[in-house]
């Protein structure tokens, strides 16, 4: 850094070369000096846009890693680190698959794949069984790579899988309760509505 004739701050690069006589003996130096202002304050910029961006992933509620064309770990927020039971500095460089054996041949092998291979924007929901957890994934391809964002479902997987027991075994119970059942000697005993209506109109049923 240095300061102008009028008082002015710059950035410069200094590039010299030391001119040397037949003896061997410097005796100039003779170089440039560069005004590298301007490329100094796009490089601040980008540092404080990247700090900005980088507290923002970390302060979201949705889980969030990228993954470069080879699918290495380039940035995962403090959401993905927790969920994953994962350091960051342990994944950071590390391929997904080497990290996640369990994962290879799922559905997230097929479609982080397809994903990069086609270019397009894959979402679905995953069972990871050494976590235990129901994830749903969004993935976003770029020319750097994949954008995953990602978030646990277990309790609504839970509850929906739960409610569809229910539905099942309501469904058993209306149609006994209406039709009947045949009895440990095989005859057939009425029961319910149908049973009750069919015993009124004199008809089997």
């Amino acid at each position: 850094e240095a300061i102008t004739a009028t008082g002015r701050r710059i950035w410069v690069r200094a590039v010299g070369k030391a001119m040397r006589a037949d003896d061997g003996d410097i005796v100039r130096v003779q170089g440039s000096i560069q005004d590298i202002t301007r490329q100094k304050q796009v490089e601040s910029t980008s540092i404080k846009v990247s700090r900005r961006l980088s507290t923002t992933l970390d302060s979201m509620g949705e889980a969030f890693f990228t993954l470069d064309n080879d699918l290495h770990f380039t940035y995962l927020n403090a959401e993905a680190a927790r969920v994953l039971q994962r350091n960051r500095e342990d994944l950071l460089g590390k391929m997904v698959w080497d990290e996640f054996k369990e994962a290879v041949g799922g559905t997230s092998w097929l479609e982080y794949g397809r994903s990069l291979r086609d270019k397009v924007m894959v979402s679905f929901e995953e069972y990871y069984p050494p976590l235990g957890r129901w994830f749903e994934v969004r993935c976003y391809p770029s020319d750097d790579g994949l954008a995953v964002y990602f978030h646990d479902i277990t309790e609504r997987k839970n509850a929906r899988i739960s409610l569809n027991q229910a539905h099942r075994a309501g469904v058993h119970l209306v149609i006994t309760h209406l039709t009947g059942y045949v009895d440990e000697h095989g005859h057939a005993v009425q029961g319910g509505y149908l049973g009750g209506l069919a015993g009124l109109l004199g008809v089997r049923v």
